[in-house]
């Protein structure tokens, strides 16, 4: 029954999708980039003679924080070609050409039949999942393949299904990962407490691209313009529930400088943004 609903979840999602769609500019990318992908995978796959590692990443913000292990593998293994995925357009969009992967693609709906095909046409020998993207068919196809199948960077709070009295079925999901790098000592124990043990304490990736971001940033004169010496507080990725928390920190300190980037650069995103606070606004 559990495989049921989680199958018409996924069909339903699709449909939702495809309704939306004219009116909804994320949604038509999802539907649109996904066309026609096993087309797009054979054209990258069929031939390809050297060994696959994938790496999947819901978006741009994980990408980010997945990025350094992505780098070291890459430097590390050079004979391994890197097929990279991800869920949103956010993440393909802009790293559809990301250099050091081999071929970057959108992950197939995750039905039987199409991981099954995926599987097939990429032939991976193992798989890195970062922080999160947890889909049935993709982890119990490596489980019955025996391809090692890693996620990174994860973390874990007691309030999500797979330590609730009904999350079963996603606890089995868990129990077929190869292993699990955790962000912090609670995800660990949390996973502990559901009888899974292949885990390992290992902090956060993020942190190590956000130290080689500071190495490599090069001077932007519009932003040393706007910032003119004052003390500046950067936000990356903003959703429109962070900018309540944000409002009261920008009404009191008037003398600092405030970047916001919305997780979703568009005329909406940027009118919310504008509309929250009462300071002037360079766009």
């Amino acid at each position: 029954m559990a495989i049921f609903l989680y199958n018409f979840a996924i069909n339903c999602f699709r449909i939702l999708l495809w309704l939306i769609s004219p009116i909804h500019a994320k949604a038509k990318k999802m539907l649109q980039g996904r066309k026609q992908w096993e087309a797009k995978l054979s054209k990258d796959f069929d031939h390809l003679k050297s060994p696959v590692v994938w790496f999947h990443c819901a978006s741009l913000g994980e990408f980010e924080q997945g990025r350094p292990l992505l780098e070291k593998f890459a430097q590390r293994f050079p004979h391994y070609k890197i097929l990279l995925t991800f869920f949103s357009p956010s993440g393909f969009e802009i790293r559809k050409d990301y250099p050091l992967a081999y071929a970057v693609h959108y992950l197939p709906w995750d039905t039987r039949k199409n991981v099954r095909r995926f599987y097939d046409l990429v032939q991976p020998v193992a798989v890195f999942v970062i922080k999160y993207e947890f889909w049935y068919h993709m982890i119990h196809e490596t489980k019955s393949r025996e391809i090692p199948l890693v996620v990174c960077s994860a973390i874990f709070n007691k309030e999500q299904i797979f330590f609730r009295w009904y999350g079963g079925f996603f606890r089995r999901m868990l129990h077929d990962i190869k292993h699990l790098f955790v962000q912090d000592q609670e995800s660990s124990n949390l996973l502990d407490g559901i009888g899974i043990s292949s885990v390992t304490v290992a902090g956060d990736t993020r942190v190590d691209r956000v130290a080689s971001i500071i190495q490599e940033t090069p001077s932007n004169p519009l932003l040393e313009q706007f910032v003119n010496g004052n003390k500046a507080f950067i936000v990356g990725s903003c959703w429109p529930e962070d900018l309540e928390v944000l409002k009261e920190l920008v009404d009191r300190e008037r003398q600092m400088k405030f970047v916001i980037a919305p997780h979703e650069v568009g005329e909406k995103q940027l009118k919310l943004i504008e509309s929250t606070f009462d300071r002037s606004f360079t766009r």
